[in-house]
């Protein structure tokens, strides 16, 4: 037999407009459960658009106490476009316990509700931040704040494990949801060596509670701070943590006294991470030059001073991998020589900051660990030269 005269129909389907059809817009929250504790006011839910069109959305609380804002919003399709909304909480008149709220989400692509945890704290309880600091030849004198997130007085004492520190005063009294800023007073003849680094712990002992903090000798210090990964964008959860399948951030969170225009670092997703997958970097300044998996994230533009968030990098994660202890560190960009994050100062002068670590599911024996790789600051010249158009 012979076959002659093959006839080939193609088949296109478009809308009436010509176009292919679209999905609809499909709402995303994350997380489902939200818990605020006791030292905080504050809280972040994040919207996406998992659909394609223009997602429209609202928010409506069941408390009183609990309010959020954004109250609405509109966006387009999927992870780079999302919208963090604050949630707040108003604890005035509440006696301490545990308390439940919800947020009911109602759009185009779908509704859900995020359920609230909130802890009430009377009695004292304390907190450190930042979760490390530096002292060195040329800054002989730092500081850590104590916190109380209570409403009754918080009384401390403080100590150290090393001769070349002291804290200054070394015992005092904070009032509620306040803070006092103890000194940490370099002794330089004291130390092993005057090169290198060294590590000495402060630890406070109080009615609210045990904590400490490292804190960190290197020779020359300049005012280009720390840089560091945290699970909060106030820079106090150095611990990655989760419990299951959803979206996670991770805020990049720069500690400086003196303040910068710019700071560009790099920041990777670890190897050893292996049950979470990247999304995006969320850049809350001007200025946008790459991501943190590049090493090209250059956020700010303009001046900033104190604890900055930087960046905010999304992931979503599965279930929890078996490695605990799984060190996540801000590294310099892969493009520059080794040991160097680029930054500028608002004051245009030249310095270094120093890479912090962070922890993924950290076990028992885990705890946050300074950073250990000095890195030098540029001028912002130099900054865009580095990532000129080619």
């Amino acid at each position: 037999m012979k076959r002659t005269g093959w006839i080939a129909v193609v088949v296109v389907v478009l809308t009436a407009t010509g176009a292919w059809a679209e999905d609809p817009p499909s709402l995303v929250f994350s997380p489902l459960n939200l818990t605020v504790p006791a030292a905080s006011e504050t809280g972040i839910m994040s919207v996406w658009n998992k659909g394609d069109g223009i997602l429209e959305w609202t928010i409506a609380s069941n408390q009183g106490w609990l309010t959020v804002d954004p109250l609405s919003g509109s966006n387009p399709r999927y992870w780079h476009n999302h919208t963090d909304v604050n949630v707040y909480v108003d604890r005035t008149g509440m006696v301490q316990g545990t308390y439940s709220g919800e947020l009911a989400i109602t759009s185009n692509g779908g509704s859900g509700t995020c359920y609230v945890t909130v802890v009430v704290q009377i009695e004292p309880l304390l907190s450190l931040s930042p979760s490390m600091t530096h002292v060195s030849l040329n800054r002989p004198e730092g500081s850590f704040k104590i916190h109380n997130g209570g409403f009754e007085t918080l009384t401390w004492s403080a100590s150290d494990d090393a001769p070349w520190l002291e804290v200054v005063p070394s015992s005092g009294d904070v009032t509620s949801f306040s803070n006092v800023e103890p000194a940490l007073v370099l002794d330089p003849a004291a130390l092993p060596s005057q090169t290198g680094e060294h590590t000495a712990t402060v630890t406070v002992i109080s009615n609210g509670g045990t904590a400490s903090i490292p804190v960190v000798f290197v020779p020359v210090w300049a005012p280009g701070g720390i840089v560091g990964l945290f699970m909060d964008p106030q820079g106090t959860n150095c611990n990655i943590v989760y419990s299951g399948p959803g979206l996670l951030a991770v805020y990049v969170v720069h500690f400086h006294t003196d303040g910068a225009t710019a700071v560009q670092f790099s920041a990777p997703k670890p190897a050893c991470w292996t049950d979470a997958t990247y999304l995006s970097d969320t850049d809350i300044f001007p200025v946008t030059i790459g991501s943190s998996q590049t090493g090209k994230a250059v956020p700010y533009g303009i001046c900033q001073v104190g604890t900055t968030h930087a960046t905010t990098i999304n992931y979503f994660v599965q279930n929890p991998a078996n490695e605990p202890c799984c060190v996540y560190p801000v590294l310099p960009d892969p493009n520059v020589a080794s040991g160097q994050i680029e930054m500028v100062h608002c004051d245009n002068t030249i310095g270094y900051a120093l890479g912090a670590f962070a922890v993924i599911l950290p076990d028992a024996s885990c705890m946050c660990s300074p950073g250990t790789v000095r890195v030098e600051e540029t001028t912002w010249g130099r900054i865009k030269a580095l990532y000129a158009p080619e």
